[in-house]
């Protein structure tokens, strides 16, 4: 047995597994042509894309923290996704990094946030555009200490140039964190 089989045999299943994706993501649809970018999507692109910037507040037990915060968003995937950076010093907390991709799942008829933190947080949050400037987002999990966990998230345009965004997270039941900040665009 030559040294190169085993990666010879690693190549091959890497190739097969790739094959499979393609074939099972090949659209139903197919013959009716490519599918079309969801209404969903194209509303977030439209309103959402840009640079933006404002201040927002971190409330925990009795403590509220203000900082200044930056997001940056921008298409993704041919148009299909959203790509949002934000960025900020939080006192006391330090540098905060977060980055969201915002999708649709037309099986589920549901929107999708998946977001990434510097602090260490994961989430796949799933909502729904309530009016034509008003998304809510929810995520339901565990905390790190193995408690339920559930966050909401509303997301207003209040103006085409001005982004309102709260989030409440609870733990067990009671509330753990309040987030709002709002945005202007630049």
């Amino acid at each position: 047995m030559s040294a190169t089989t085993p990666i010879l045999r690693s190549t091959a299943v890497i190739a097969a597994a790739i094959l499979l994706q393609l074939a099972t993501s090949i659209p139903t649809n197919a013959q009716e042509g490519p599918p079309k970018v969801s209404d969903q999507i194209k509303r977030i692109i439209a309103l959402g894309a840009g640079e933006w910037a404002g201040n927002a507040t971190l409330t925990t037990g009795e403590q509220t923290l203000r900082f200044p915060l930056t997001m940056s968003n921008k298409p993704i995937s041919g148009g299909w996704g959203l790509m949002s950076t934000v960025r900020g010093t939080i006192p006391g907390m330090g540098t905060y990094n977060e980055t969201d991709m915002f999708g649709y799942d037309a099986g589920r008829d549901a929107l999708h946030m998946f977001s990434i933190t510097s602090f260490g947080e994961t989430h796949d949050h799933s909502g729904k555009w309530i009016n034509d400037k008003r998304m809510e987002f929810r995520y339901e999990g565990v905390a790190d200490g193995g408690a339920p966990m559930m966050e909401e998230i509303v997301a207003e345009f209040t103006t085409p140039r001005e982004l309102s965004i709260s989030s409440t997270v609870m733990i067990g039941g009671a509330t753990a964190a309040v987030f709002k900040a709002v945005f202007k665009k630049k």
